[in-house]
């Protein structure tokens, strides 16, 4: 059995704390009314950046995956 990739992590904790997701190619887009997160991946492990959006304004952006794994446990 293969170990979990970073990205297949961080969307399995996002589903399971409610979040609604999508996922295209390269980016992940996370929602939950009126939240949004957008996740832009380098491979499967790590990150090129992430976007947090309030209300579709853009508060936070961050190239730590520490980080958006924070805001999707909120």
């Amino acid at each position: 059995m293969s170990a979990a990739t970073e990205r297949e992590v961080m969307s399995e904790l996002a589903v399971a704390a409610g979040w609604h997701r999508r996922g295209e190619e390269r980016v992940d887009y996370y929602s939950r009314t009126p939240v949004r997160i957008h996740v832009i991946w380098q491979g499967s492990d790590a990150i090129s950046g992430g976007s947090l959006y309030h209300d579709d304004n853009m508060v936070a952006y961050t190239r730590d995956a520490a980080t958006v794994t924070g805001w999707l446990k909120r």
